[in-house]
């Protein structure tokens, strides 16, 4: 008798896709000043692809108090973009256990830097793509 382990992730956080012609390190200097975070560089998260694996620059911070992590990764590299259905996005924030923050709040924060041409909140649970969402 075979046995199939069928698992599936919890997509319950909060997304948004920035478009920002700035570099990463820049837009979070920006990030950690307007939203009081100390979003710091991770390295990069690897994502298979046809032609072999992406890498994409990865930010995190994480607020102990509260039990969140605000995630920064660049939507685009050399390979390809992390979640092609959002292409037009030039970096993701993806913040976990962050139920009770206000969407349209930090939206319209991001929105206010001066390097942020837009920032609109996504349904994760609604993408292609999403398990490349899942940072190890």
């Amino acid at each position: 008798m075979k046995y199939k382990l069928d698992f599936e992730f919890d997509y319950s956080f909060l997304l948004f896709g920035i478009s920002c012609h700035d570099s990463s390190h820049r837009l979070c200097w920006y990030l950690n000043k307007e939203l009081d975070l100390k979003l710091s560089m991770e390295g990069e998260h690897e994502v298979p692809q046809r032609s072999g694996k992406s890498r994409h620059v990865l930010y995190q911070h994480v607020a102990e108090d509260e039990l969140q992590v605000w995630s920064l990764i660049a939507n685009h590299s050399t390979d390809g973009p992390l979640i092609p259905e959002l292409k037009q996005f030039d970096y993701l924030l993806k913040i976990e256990e962050g139920d009770h923050l206000n969407e349209t709040d930090i939206s319209n924060q991001i929105r206010s830097l001066s390097p942020v041409i837009a920032c609109f909140p996504l349904d994760a649970a609604g993408l292609k793509h999403k398990d490349n969402l899942i940072f190890e």
